[in-house]
């Protein structure tokens, strides 16, 4: 009796285990291919995972990938190591996704391809990717911060467009061009450094960062495009690489407002003459007239600050003027001092 009592229960638990097991396993709820050498399968517990070698197939905008019907459903994704891209609109509109591990040997990132996955707080890129799409990561507003791989060269256009939520984005010096609008409406990004090699800064580039307090800027720069820093009210510190006579050759186009009160550090200093506030060698009206359209707030006005503030009181106002005009007319006993500002 005490041998069949015992077999029952060793039954019992065998049959509890066994469906355990069973509950335990993720079951594959839908699968197939993704590329001439790849393959795909998403489980019941959200994981699509993505196997096989070579690359992705690319998809149309909105995205048309495989697993699109399954889109909601999907909270991470696993690509093995032997997959060599991300297509184009891979994971549109993913917006659960909150995890994703991108393997070594993945070179590039497809457009649009996590288009409003607004679940993705992080992504690790590895050094192996050389080329994002444009729009890759547009709207992926749970995004807090991004480093950029040492081989990526270009950041296309709108890449991180609306990353509402991203607070730290690190640009390799390896990248010479960034897009029209790359960070527009990046509201918690605080402060960025533009790397050497950059030339131009596009259109719309920082456009309603509005919490962008500081921004570094390298002397190659000639250019600033239409609302490069558009609504960056909140922007105190522009760094230069270069001198103030360089940073006067830059092209500054419409819309750069928030440049003009910014505090300006010059990584060197030339000599310079307290009121030649043009940098051209002499004090003369044309000084008078560019403080004073400073001072009112004037658009596109670039001056020597330091010059301009003749009083030394570390700020530039009419006083200054003043100044300037007595001691142009001849005035006895007006001395021009150094600058203090900052």
């Amino acid at each position: 009796m005490k041998r069949k009592i015992l077999l029952l229960a060793l039954t019992f638990v065998m049959l509890i285990s066994l469906f355990a097991g069973t509950a335990n396993a993720a079951d594959v709820v839908a699968s197939g291919d993704c590329g001439d050498g790849l393959t795909w399968k998403l489980t019941n517990d959200g994981v699509l995972t993505i196997s096989g070698t070579g690359d992705m197939w690319d998809w149309t905008y909105p995205s048309n990938a495989p697993w699109k019907d399954h889109g909601d459903s999907i909270v991470k994704v696993v690509i093995q190591k032997g997959v060599t891209s991300i297509g184009y609109a891979a994971f549109y509109r993913c917006k659960n996704l909150a995890k994703i591990t991108i393997p070594d040997g993945v070179t590039s990132i497809g457009y649009t391809a996590f288009y409003e996955c607004t679940s993705l707080t992080k992504i690790t890129i590895p050094d192996s990717v050389t080329s994002i799409g444009e729009e890759a990561f547009c709207k992926c507003t749970g995004l807090t911060e991004i480093t950029i791989p040492k081989g990526v060269t270009r950041i296309e256009e709108e890449t991180f467009y609306l990353c509402k939520s991203l607070v730290s984005v690190t640009i390799p010096d390896g990248v010479t061009s960034i897009g029209g609008y790359t960070f527009c409406s990046c509201a918690s990004l605080e402060s960025v450094t533009i790397p050497k090699g950059v030339t131009s800064i596009e259109n719309g580039t920082f456009s309603s960062c509005i919490n962008l307090k500081s921004v570094t800027i390298p002397k190659g720069v000639t250019r600033i495009g239409d609302y490069a820093f558009c609504n960056c009210d909140a922007l105190k510190d522009v760094y230069y690489a270069g001198t103030q006579a360089q940073w006067n050759k830059i092209t500054i186009e419409k819309h750069n407002e928030p440049l003009v009160p910014a505090i300006l550090h010059y990584s060197s200093t030339e000599p310079y003459i307290p009121g030649d506030a043009d940098g051209n060698g002499t004090v003369n009206t044309t000084d008078v007239i560019l403080v004073r359209r400073f001072i009112a707030g004037g658009y596109g006005v670039s001056i020597n600050k330091n010059a301009a503030d003749v009083d030394g009181s570390g700020v530039i106002n009419t006083t200054d003027v003043i100044l300037m005009r007595r001691y142009i007319a001849g005035g006895y006993g007006v001395e021009l001092k150094p600058g203090k500002i900052a």
